[in-house]
């Protein structure tokens, strides 16, 4: 669609178009050009149409480009119509894509003109230098991201970031993969690192400004400069289940695959497992039922937890919890009286209006059995609170039911048009939470650490359950010290538990998956291609697992399917704090095959008015330890092979 509204907007143009520079000196016809736009790992490609004098037609495509940057397409077409160069004005937000949209269209036009446009030598392009350390300074992700340079009279012969703040595991695995590669391109045109966008682009910037002090004899050349990655031959794999996503609902998901016997193969389009959870807060809420109020001894103060046999002081309660408490107890068990909300605003979150109003035919009996829980905590709570006994001095009440009740009134929403309301299958949310009761002690049996004595709470939470992750006891790089963080409590440890169960268990990253393969109606195996062009088809004997998380980076496919947000908040300049791989992969190949879908419309995303793309910096301790495809070379990280076995 776009390339035919780019091709109609030309013609429109061309009509329109009355006077043409003098001597450009073009060959006439249509030549194609690409150039660096915001996208890291495809550029934007753009088709140049000239006469002998000036620019006829363009046509863009910038698959990797933000929303806004390709809506900014037809306004550069526009500006381009007529002219003998490149040099358009940015539209606001798109500077990126108008320079990539530059550089194509300067590429396209020298091949008009009859230069050669030489592809950078393998093994590094020529040039030269004057010798000396060079530093520079760019935005990162979380910050500045500062980079030493070192030159030769001819070579760059190091490069060191000085100063980071980016996301381990995540921004930081730029400079793993990127820094050997410059190295040996002898420039900075090497391929980008999925997952890793912003750390990308600020680590390119940051050693191009250097190579300019440097005094670089040809920074075109040097930006262009790259490896070539050739494709190996295609490869079949077989296993028994094969899991598309390395977050930590895929990792876990394929640890207890591992566990069960299975051999296990992960796809993981990152350059590192991690997804979404471990660019998040990292808590997960559970009750824990030793720390907490016990009817069947109220006056206990510490409590046994059975998984390590050790005792803890149980954990008090919170100003206000008491009055939550009385509120729930008081909730309407009439139906849910929605004609109420026609003639009266909803306040998400305004539980007590809320409670006033009814609730939702199946959740009316997690309620009436929560309300005798509740009873019998006051009946304990109440006469000491009558007494003098400050709130924060008894025991915490929680329950498995209160924290289902909570899920359905924390997040009941209406629709846009109000013509529905959205809340959670009371059946996936039981099976969620209690099966969520036993995550910590699985994990912790797999190495994984946390905190045992408490249940905070987390901003937007609706009380006090949270388990803080510690690290783990997995020692993944051989460096002697255990990883830490939530990379070592949700990655380490299942990762340590998938290669210890099968030598053959896999976990191939920078793989992107392409398409379920289909037998006889049922789903059997999975194609995808490694970021060096290798062909890949995985088959699954006893199924294939989609845990690629959902599409809030793609800001077409949420307007597509939104029914939730106001257009007042949901535009094409919406951002996120998903992964930038948020795009919906895995839905569009299961879609593919006639998977049945739920809940598209009800995207979740967190509107940063300052500095979109900002948050504060997630730190964790370790290197990463993965393994490369069956048969071929391992990646390089920081200059050394991984640790791990290549079949």
């Amino acid at each position: 669609m776009r390339k035919i509204l780019a091709l109609l907007l030309s013609l429109c143009l061309l009509l329109s178009c009355v006077a043409f520079a003098e001597g450009a000196g073009f060959t006439p016809g249509t030549y194609e050009g690409t150039g660096k736009g915001f996208g890291e790992t495809k550029p934007v490609i753009v088709k140049v149409t000239v006469d002998e004098n000036a620019i006829t037609a363009v046509e863009i495509e910038g698959e990797e480009e933000l929303p806004f940057g390709q809506q900014a397409f037809p306004t550069y077409i526009e500006a381009l119509i007529g002219r003998t160069d490149g040099q358009i004005d940015a539209v606001a937000g798109a500077t990126m894509s108008r320079d990539g949209v530059a550089e194509a269209v300067e590429n396209a036009l020298a091949q008009a003109r009859g230069e050669a446009v030489e592809a950078p030598a393998e093994g590094g392009v020529a040039l030269t230098f004057t010798p000396g350390t060079y530093e520079a300074t760019t935005e990162g992700y979380n910050g500045p991201v500062t980079v030493a340079v070192t030159y030769g009279a001819d070579k760059i012969e190091k490069i060191e970031v000085t100063n980071s703040v980016e996301t381990d595991h995540v921004g930081t695995l730029a400079y793993d993969i990127m820094i050997p590669e410059m190295i040996e391109a002898n420039g900075s045109g090497v391929d980008g690192v999925s997952g890793a966008t912003f750390t990308t682009r600020a680590l390119r910037g940051a050693v191009e400004a250097t190579a300019e002090e440097a005094g670089c004899s040809d920074i075109k050349a040097f930006k262009a400069a790259k490896i070539e990655h050739a494709a190996g031959e295609p490869l079949t794999l077989d296993y028994d289940v094969v899991v598309v996503g390395a977050g930590g609902a895929g990792m876990a998901a394929a640890a207890q695959a591992a566990q069960d016997g299975n051999t296990v193969l992960v796809i993981e389009k990152n350059a590192e497992v991690g997804g979404n959870t471990l660019v998040s807060g990292g808590q997960f809420q559970s009750v824990m039922p030793y720390l907490v109020w016990d009817p069947a001894d109220p006056d206990a103060t510490t409590g046994v937890y059975a998984h390590d046999g050790q005792t803890y002081d149980k954990v008090k309660s919170v100003q206000g919890c008491i009055n939550e408490l009385k509120m729930i107890l008081d909730w309407s068990e009439e139906p849910f009286d929605e004609d109420y909300y026609k003639d009266h605003e909803f306040v998400a979150g305004d539980a007590v209006e809320l409670s006033k109003h009814g609730v939702h035919a199946e959740y009316l009996p997690v309620l009436q059995e929560l309300k005798k829980e509740i009873q019998a905590y006051l009946d304990w709570a109440q006469p000491q609170l009558d007494a003098g006994v400050a709130e924060n001095q008894l025991t915490l009440f929680s329950t498995v039911n209160l924290h289902i009740f909570q899920t359905y009134y924390g997040g009941l929403r209406q629709s846009a048009d109000k013509s529905q309301w959205i809340y959670g299958d009371v059946d996936l949310v039981s099976q969620f939470i209690k099966d969520g009761q036993g995550l910590k002690e699985w994990l912790e049996d797999q190495g994984a650490t946390f905190v045992e004595n408490t249940q905070p709470t987390l901003i937007g939470a609706l009380w006090y359950r949270e388990n803080e992750f510690i690290g783990s006891t997995i020692d993944l790089d051989g460096n002697g010290e255990p990883e830490m963080g939530r990379w070592g409590s949700y990655f380490a440890a299942p990762m340590s538990t998938i290669y210890a169960a099968n030598e053959k268990n896999e976990i191939l990253v920078r793989t992107t998956a392409t398409g379920l393969i289909v037998t006889d109606g049922r789903v059997t195996g999975v194609k995808a291609t490694h970021y060096d062009g290798t062909e890949i088809v995985a088959n699954a004997a006893k199924g294939v697992i989609l845990a690629t998380g959902g599409y809030a980076a793609n800001i077409d496919m949420v307007l597509e399917n939104n029914v939730y947000w106001s257009t007042e908040y949901l535009s094409t300049a919406t951002k996120t704090t998903n992964r930038s791989s948020q795009v919906g992969d895995g839905i569009n190949m299961a879609e593919a095959v006639g998977a049945a879908t739920t809940g598209l419309g009800f995207t979740q995303q967190l509107r940063l008015l300052d500095q979109p793309h900002h948050r504060p910096p997630l730190r964790g301790r370790g290197l990463r330890a993965r393994r490369a495809v069956p048969g071929r070379v391992p990646e390089r990280h920081g200059g050394q092979r991984h640790q791990g076995r290549v079949p």
